[in-house]
């Protein structure tokens, strides 16, 4: 069985605080960070009782909080639903930052994200030369003088 490493469960402690995931709150925002948490931990073979101890609450609603990840991720990719909930999960997964998480399974998810959250323009720039690459095969940095 798996379990998280020392550092895995000190960053999942850390992120429970300064969030206050620990305490009972109906925003969304902190509702769609929870769900994300829950089934993270859940892939880690995490037992329901341990992850309903690092969040006060009982497994029961762990189970329903799985449930509902699990529901929003099947949602059609258009659904705003689940648009705004991707959006708060990519927030928190962010901070997570492990190269197995599911949501940033490709780097290129990793890179739109991060110039999104930094408002960098030049990541925006470098990020949107590798998608025109991937769909064309028209690589701008072997182009000279290209705006």
């Amino acid at each position: 069985m798996k379990t998280l490493k020392k550092e895995e469960e000190e960053k999942i402690k850390y992120l429970i605080s300064k969030y206050k995931l620990d305490v009972e709150d109906r925003r969304l925002t902190s509702f769609y960070k929870k769900i994300y948490l829950f089934n993270y931990l859940r892939n880690r073979n995490v037992k329901l009782q341990e992850i309903a101890d690092f969040f006060n609450l009982q497994h029961s609603s762990v189970i329903n909080g799985i449930r509902q990840y699990r529901s929003i991720m099947q949602m059609n990719d258009n659904n705003v639903k689940k648009q705004k909930a991707l959006y708060y999960i990519f927030l928190i997964a962010s901070e997570i930052d492990l190269d197995n998480d599911e949501v940033f399974k490709d780097p290129l998810n990793r890179l739109i994200f991060k110039a999104i959250q930094y408002k960098s323009c030049s990541d925006a720039m470098h990020i949107l030369k590798i998608i025109l690459k991937e769909r064309t095969n028209i690589d701008v940095y072997a182009i000279k003088n290209i705006i």
